[in-house]
């Protein structure tokens, strides 16, 4: 990864998704992807150990697609945000068109 750090950078500041770890439960990973990379269309992975009073980088790797765990945090696309609202305009919903 050496040349990626600002793509590390960019995933932990904002990430297309974290993801607890299935293995570690203190692990969260950080998923962007990235159109172009050094080896392809591929995500940036940062894996982030969380404690008490520290969080810290374990590691950091390009993958083909996310790992699986529990999502904690799912970055709205614009396209998927309009098509939100506009599913909201049809259905009434008054509280999204505010909020939104």
């Amino acid at each position: 990864m050496v040349g990626q750090e600002p793509k590390i950078g960019e995933t932990m500041a904002a990430p297309d998704v974290v993801i607890d770890s299935r293995h570690d439960p203190s692990v969260r990973l950080y998923h962007r992807l990235y159109e172009q990379t050094p080896v392809t269309r591929k995500y940036v992975l940062v894996a982030v150990k969380v404690l008490d009073d520290d969080a810290f980088v374990v590691t950091a790797f390009f993958t083909d697609r996310q790992k699986q765990g529990s999502i904690l945090l799912l970055r709205m696309l614009p396209t998927r945000l309009l098509m939100l609202r506009y599913e909201s305009i049809l259905r009434g919903d008054e509280k999204m068109l505010r909020e939104g």
